[in-house]
């Protein structure tokens, strides 16, 4: 990595803070707002290498925060060892491609995504085949991860299907990001995409999302988060298909 020009840690600082605004406000979004905007002006594995401050301390005290940590290990160990070989497979998929290409993986993720928050599926999985399930989920969920850090969706899903308690589903959540995002973080250091620079960067941007949050939390209360959700995925369905049209 060559260096950062001021306006493209500008845009890398501006595009973090939408994406902590809209998880301030909605509940979720950080990374998929800000790695999509920010694959813009960088290689989308920067993008992603980027994002490691905000993502490793977020996770870490919304893990400690919910008191669920050990029984999330428990009940969800299946989920996490599938997650961590794959994501090293799809992380040095995300490192040797392209970026145009990735830039369409990504734009593809997000597209799917907002298809699923406007129609989304209904279904219930069986607290019995949660193991079974939850290694195939980490499986398909870490080969997606590595590739775009953007594997929320399956893992959100998931978890929604199995109706859990919102304390067991935030430590779940987070764990499964935590544990997914450092082999990815890993890989993209022994391919130098991920060196001093980005290290600086990403500390810089942990500030920069908690101002967002602290803005979304204000504007939460303001704004009905049904409309504002609706929004977002229209505003987000934009930018996921101008990355996949970048790659065609």
């Amino acid at each position: 990595m060559t260096g950062f020009s001021p306006e493209i840690i500008l845009f890398v600082a501006c595009a973090y803070l939408i994406g902590s605004l809209i998880k301030g406000v909605a509940g979720f979004g950080a990374m998929l707002i800000a790695i999509p905007i920010m694959s813009i002006v960088v290689h989308p594995a920067v993008a992603i290498a980027l994002t490691s401050g905000p993502v490793v301390v977020s996770n870490c005290w919304q893990l400690y925060d919910s008191g669920e940590a050990r029984l999330a290990v428990r009940q969800f160990w299946p989920v996490l060892i599938a997650l961590v070989p794959t994501s090293i497979i799809g992380s040095r998929f995300l490192a040797e491609v392209n970026p145009d290409k990735s830039a369409g993986i990504i734009g593809a993720i997000v597209t799917l995504f907002c298809l699923y928050t406007m129609f989304p599926p209904k279904f219930n999985l069986s607290l019995k085949n949660r193991n079974y399930s939850g290694a195939v989920i980490g499986a398909v969920a870490g080969l997606v991860n590595g590739a775009t850090l953007l594997a929320g969706s399956i893992l959100i899903a998931y978890l929604v299907s199995l109706n859990l308690h919102k304390n067991l589903f935030v430590a779940a959540i987070a764990l499964m990001y935590l544990v997914g995002s450092i082999p990815v973080y890993v890989t993209l250091s022994y391919f130098d995409l991920y060196t001093r620079e980005e290290i600086i960067v990403s500390t810089g941007l942990v500030f920069v999302a908690i101002v967002g949050l602290r803005l979304g939390r204000i504007i939460r209360d303001r704004v009905s988060q049904k409309t504002f959700q609706k929004v977002v995925t229209v505003l987000l369905l934009f930018v996921g298909m101008g990355l996949l049209f970048r790659a065609l």
